[in-house]
């Protein structure tokens, strides 16, 4: 079964369209913006220019590629002049325009009109409405691709910042979760990446026979110089253990907790570096604590170097779609200390430790595992390289076998 994929950004480079057109299934790529070599846009300075040279992959070169990239620049330059939105209002336009683009393409290339099968269509959850109705309409399979756990994901942050007696800054609209319901119900099939996800949209009311769960395509990183990490017999003041927190530093990550355990391992020789942006001015709490060291956002060429340099990964989600950083941790041959609340990466006491809960107590268990049993820690590190190595192998080949078991019979 061939099939056309909409997508809004690159999402982990354009990974499952570049699989499927690998197995001769991508029928066409749809998406906002494609910067290929021969594009002016390719020359624009900064960082802009970056991310807009980040839009393209040269294993889609010859794909059959449909982008609205001249349309979708203008609507962000008119952002920048024109009085400042909600964040929810900016995205919420994005997504329609995106799927205005989309269905008008769709519809004057007759895409749906072949004689001997239709393509299934793919399009990302909260910008896929209108597509999977005009496929549906069309007689087409139609699969909804749900980046996290959807209403019930946003009810349990919601309820966590109510816990902290801090009101959710910024929760969705209603509007939006109608739009998402409406997908769902459209979907023949929809894609989670996480038995959590699942659960989660269970709790919103989605229908279980739908939902199918299938890993993110990760291809790792490609290098082979790639060795398990190295521990001392003990941690002490001259080599504490390193503890990586990488990620936004949101009450949604888990930063609050880690903090909190950081405080409370004051004593101890243990580092925690943090390492992301600050959307929720979290980093005022860090400044008193000597056994924090916090770095801003960086760019994806220096993220290796923090993995390297830690002992132990820190990843205490409440909430997570999947939970990428675990991967590309383990593949580094970083242990992981993980919540339950994501991708079931991490096996206990082999990968890393899996936190009970998300407190600070729970954490500080964790870590205190690490500092007492160092040598606990080099068995798992080498544990680490091998599931991060046989995830990037097999997560390609779990997608594509899950996206043939919906192809219609005839189809081709």
């Amino acid at each position: 079964m061939r099939m056309i994929v909409c997508q809004i950004g690159a999402r982990e480079h354009y990974a499952s369209p570049r699989t499927l057109h690998r197995a001769s299934l991508l029928a066409e790529l749809i998406t906002d913006v494609w910067v290929p070599p021969d594009s002016p846009f390719r020359h624009v300075p900064g960082r802009a220019g970056e991310r807009l040279r980040g839009r393209y992959h040269p294993e889609l070169s010859n794909a059959n590629v449909t982008h609205f990239t001249t349309s979708a620049l203008g609507c962000e330059m008119m952002k920048v002049v024109s009085s400042r939105k909600s964040r929810w209002d900016e995205l919420i336009g994005q997504n329609r325009r995106f799927q205005v683009e989309a269905v008008r393409h769709l519809r004057a290339s007759r895409a749906f009109e072949g004689k001997d099968y239709r393509p299934a269509v793919l399009a990302y959850s909260y910008a896929a409405r209108d597509i999977l109705a005009l496929a549906r309409d069309a007689g087409a399979t139609t699969i909804l691709a749900q980046i996290d756990g959807g209403e019930a994901d946003e009810a349990l942050i919601s309820k966590r910042w109510s816990e902290r007696s801090e009101t959710m800054p910024d929760k969705a609209p209603g509007s939006y979760w109608a739009a998402w319901r409406e997908e769902c119900r459209l979907a023949d099939r929809i894609l989670v990446n996480s038995e959590w996800s699942k659960q989660l949209l269970a709790q919103a009311g989605v229908d279980g026979r739908k939902l199918v769960v299938t890993p993110v395509v990760y291809e790792g990183g490609g290098s082979s110089a790639l060795v398990a990490h190295r521990y001392p017999k003990a941690f002490d003041a001259a080599r504490p253990l390193r503890v990586l927190f990488l990620g936004a530093l949101t009450l949604r990550k888990g930063v609050i907790e880690a903090l909190e355990a950081a405080r409370a391992l004051a004593g101890r020789p243990v580092q925690f570096v943090f390492v992301g942006g600050d959307p929720e001015a979290r980093a005022s709490l860090m400044v008193r604590q000597p056994n924090v060291t916090r770095h801003d956002r960086v760019p994806r060429s220096r993220v290796a170097q923090f993995y390297r340099d830690a002992d132990v990964f820190l990843f205490p989600s409440h909430s997570d779609g999947f939970g990428m950083t675990q991967i590309e941790a383990l593949e580094s041959g970083l242990p992981v200390i993980a919540s339950r609340n994501c991708a079931a990466i991490v096996e206990h006491s082999r990968t890393g430790l899996l936190l009970e809960a998300v407190s600070a107590a729970a954490i500080v268990r964790a870590i205190s595992i690490c500092l007492d049993h160092p040598e606990r820690l080099a068995a798992m590190s080498v544990s680490a390289l091998a599931a991060g190595a046989a995830f990037a192998n097999h997560s390609a080949t779990a997608f594509l076998d899950a996206i043939q078991e919906f192809a219609v019979p005839g189809s081709q």
